[in-house]
């Protein structure tokens, strides 16, 4: 490996695991986005290491010119270029994935937005382009606390989340300063969330999103982090998801953006 020798370690706690960042030229982008919580770790989870690896034996993924190497224990990350947002985006999303999954084992990982507003906390549940991300902004609009738009980990008894940055389309504020984001699709501008994780009640309301269309299997599937699909965990983890939506959830259609305002307006 080039240059291990040289390379600065940060340590950080989530949820009672350690994860051991060493870095060259890419540690202010984790630091920027990844705050160590407060709980002591009881187990030791992964490495993330900024180097090519010379021997390697999992799975890769590419971005242009940013390589990541994966097998949940020493993960590798190398950028030959200068980084930019679309490449701190693609780095981030994979270090949040390989954290949740991580805590799979705990947690149910799940694709919703976590706020809470007026003392209440409210899951939005739903597939990609549902408006978990919009939702969130327009709640921090109404002044709520925001958790993450993405990664909701819940259990029996627990909610918790692994904080991302919301990445919002230019439409709903033309004001704000926003770039175009290869990654995203689209012109969005960025608001900087909570960046702790931390352990919360499970005394939530949630909401699944559908976008013009009822909820089908396959949105609902599609809601679940999958960390093995076809396993018996997977499916173990589709029915406690089911069993909330038939229990304790709610589910919003909606087919117009004026139609996610008025949502949000009713809380």
């Amino acid at each position: 490996m080039n240059g291990i020798r040289h390379l600065k370690i940060k340590k950080f706690n989530f949820l009672g695991k350690s994860f051991n960042f060493k870095c060259d030229n890419l540690g202010g982008i984790i630091e920027k986005n990844f705050v160590s919580d407060s709980l002591f770790p009881f187990e030791s989870s992964m490495n993330f290491i900024e180097a090519m690896p010379t021997n390697f034996t999992g799975r890769f993924f590419s971005y242009k010119d940013l390589y990541l190497f994966q097998n949940h224990k020493n993960n590798y990350f190398y950028l030959k270029d200068k980084s930019n947002i679309d490449y701190e985006l693609t780095l981030t999303t994979w270090i949040r994935y390989n954290i949740s999954y991580s805590l799979s084992k705990r947690f149910i990982n799940i694709h919703a937005a976590l706020v809470e507003y007026k003392g209440k906390k409210y899951i939005f549940v739903g597939e990609s382009k549902s408006g978990k991300t919009s939702i969130a902004y327009l709640f921090h609009k109404k002044g709520a606390r925001v958790y993450t738009d993405e990664y909701v980990l819940m259990n029996e008894n627990e909610v918790s989340f692994i904080p991302r940055p919301l990445f919002v389309n230019s439409r709903w504020d033309k004001k704000e300063a926003s770039f175009y984001s290869n990654i995203i699709g689209e012109k969005v501008f960025k608001i900087d969330s909570i960046k702790k994780m931390e352990v919360l009640d499970n005394n939530v309301e949630i909401f699944f999103l559908c976008k013009r269309k009822r909820l089908r299997t396959e949105a609902f599937l599609n809601s679940i982090h999958n960390f093995g699909f076809y396993s018996k965990d997977y499916f173990k983890r589709g029915f406690y998801l089911w069993d909330l939506y038939e229990k304790k959830s709610d589910v919003f259609v909606w087919k117009k953006i004026g139609e996610l305002k008025d949502f949000v307006d009713g809380f």
